[in-house]
């Protein structure tokens, strides 16, 4: 049985996001049903709604899609929902939005992507760091 209502009103977006903690483990996920025309910024003000406190993940939150074990990319708030590779897709659960805690960087930092890759064929898996 599917955790939404089977036919959706049109206009709507069933979206699955995964939370994720400071040391990439999956701690808690939730699938959200929101407007076609929202934006990122309404999908994390939903998904802040779900944190639970022992997740240790803060209210301050930032969202990004994992495509094919590799970061895709770190959305602005401002993002449509249209926009997001995983919209319109028939597996939610696969593609899904991760979200984690949106830790304010000091000048000059970067974010660094470290993903794993099978050996053989150097093909990405699991989640990136």
């Amino acid at each position: 049985e599917m955790p939404f209502r089977q036919g959706l009103d049109a206009g709507q977006c069933p979206l699955c996001v995964r939370f994720f903690d400071d040391a990439v483990r999956e701690v808690g996920s939730h699938v959200l049903v929101v407007s076609d025309g929202a934006t990122l910024q309404d999908v994390l003000t939903e998904a802040a709604a779900q944190l639970r406190p022992e997740w240790g993940i803060g209210k301050q939150l930032r969202a990004l899609e994992v495509v094919d074990g590799r970061l895709h990319k770190v959305y602005r708030p401002d993002t449509p929902v249209r926009s997001l590779l995983c919209f319109g897709k028939a597996n939610i659960f696969y593609h899904c939005l991760r979200v984690e805690a949106d830790e304010r960087l000091p000048e000059g930092h970067r974010l660094q992507e470290v993903y794993h890759c099978d050996r053989q064929s150097q093909q990405a898996f699991g989640q990136p760091a």
